[in-house]
């Protein structure tokens, strides 16, 4: 896959601290870390205009004393059902500086997203467990392998889905942002 492709899956979890006591017997852990993102409209072209078939989002990550923007196309366009996302990321030296060009190039902010991430390894898989502010519990798989072909990665993230025991809703790939705007009725 190209470095800047992206294939996850997110979906609600019912059952964070059983699994994460399982992850911690069978899977590498990684990090756990406090994230607060700031998700941005931009002036030129509106993320939002197609309230049911978001395409793009663009955020600003604060993670400790780590600071990174990052913009995300989510593929295909024509369809609600994403399948993979191109991503750009880079680390910025200031945040603040950052927001401030934002907004003197009339980008709006429209919503913050607060979270505590857990992180394991397992089998070519990132696992994430999100305490996510407003939402509650979910897992995301990022596929890390070698596999070229998006539908083999996403058929493997479910099968890893399986393996590991998460007991999950419904498939939603429409992103924090989205669902923070949904529940508060902004969208």
């Amino acid at each position: 896959m190209a470095d800047n492709v992206e294939i996850e899956l997110k979906l609600p979890l019912h059952n964070a601290k059983e699994l994460m006591a399982s992850l911690n017997g069978r899977a590498k852990f990684e990090y756990e870390a406090s994230q607060h993102d700031a998700y941005y409209n931009a002036p030129h072209r509106d993320f939002l205009a197609d309230k049911d078939n978001v395409n793009e989002w663009l955020r600003i990550r604060l993670a400790g004393d780590r600071a990174q923007v990052n913009y995300k196309d989510f593929q295909p366009h024509d369809s609600k059902t994403k399948t993979h996302c191109i991503e750009h990321e880079a680390d910025v030296s200031s945040a603040e500086q950052l927001t401030r060009i934002l907004a003197a190039l009339d980008f709006v902010k429209l919503v913050d997203v607060k979270k505590t991430r857990r992180v394991w390894m397992y089998k070519d898989v990132e696992v994430s467990i999100d305490a996510v502010e407003d939402l509650g519990d979910y897992i995301e798989l990022e596929y890390k392998g070698n596999l070229r072909d998006v539908d083999a990665a996403r058929d493997y993230l479910f099968a890893v889905l399986k393996e590991i025991g998460a007991e999950t809703g419904e498939l939603d790939q429409r992103g924090y942002p989205y669902l923070v705007l949904e529940k508060h009725g902004l969208l």
